[in-house]
C-alpha cells in the first residue's frame, strides 16, 4: 500500500506491506524496516520499530490513520480510495469511540454533547508523561457522550467520548 507519512510537518512517501502475524515491512526511500504491531485494546497498539517500543492510539478516517502518542501525532494517508478500516486491521475508532491511548489525565474537552464534528477535528486533550496530546475525531458526526471530567485521571482504554457517525450520503 502506498502511503504518505506526516510527522512534525514533514511529508514523505512510503510503502507498507503486510507480512502476516502482526509484522509489516515499511519502506521509506531506500530504507526498509520491519515493524511489529500488536493490538492490546480498542484502537490501541503496541509497536516495535528499530528496537524501540511505542504504545499508540489509532484513529481511522476514510483515507487517514492518526497514531497518537506522547511526543505528537503521526499521520498515515493513502492516496487512493482504499479504506483504512480494512488496511489497518479495523483500526478502532472508526465507529466514533475515542479512548485514552495510555494512562494519563483528561486536560480539556474541545467539544460538548450535541456538537457536530468533522473527521480529523481536535476533540479532547489528554496529558500523559507530562506531554499534552490532542486526540482527533475519526469520523464526522455528532458528540453523544463525554466521559470523565477534565482533570480526571484515566487508564489506557477508558472511553473519553462517543461520536455518532454522520449518515453516509445516499446516491
Amino acid at each position: 500500500m502506498q502511503l504518505e507519512i506526516e510527522w512534525n510537518g514533514k511529508k514523505v512517501p512510503a510503502r507498507l506491506r503486510d507480512r502476516g502475524n502482526g509484522q509489516y515491512e515499511l519502506v521509506v526511500g531506500a530504507d526498509v524496516r520491519t515493524v511489529d504491531v500488536k493490538a492490546f485494546g480498542r484502537g490501541q497498539f503496541h509497536i516495535i520499530l528499530d528496537g524501540k517500543s511505542y504504545d499508540v492510539q489509532a484513529t481511522a478516517g476514510a483515507k487517514e490513520v492518526i497514531l497518537s502518542r506522547p511526543g505528537g501525532n503521526l499521520s498515515l494517508k493513502t492516496p487512493d480510495d482504499r479504506k483504512w478500516s480494512g488496511a489497518a486491521g479495523g483500526a478502532a475508532g472508526s465507529d466514533g469511540s475515542i479512548c485514552a491511548p495510555m494512562p494519563g489525565k483528561v486536560v480539556k474537552y474541545q467539544v460538548k454533547v450535541g456538537d457536530e464534528v468533522k473527521a480529523g477535528q481536535g476533540i479532547v486533550i489528554v496529558e500523559a508523561m507530562k506531554m499534552q496530546n490532542e486526540l482527533k475525531s475519526p469520523v464526522a458526526g455528532k458528540i453523544v457522550k463525554l466521559g470523565p471530567a477534565a482533570g480526571t485521571a484515566v487508564e489506557a482504554g477508558t472511553l473519553l467520548l462517543q461520536i455518532e457517525p454522520a449518515a453516509a450520503p445516499t446516491a
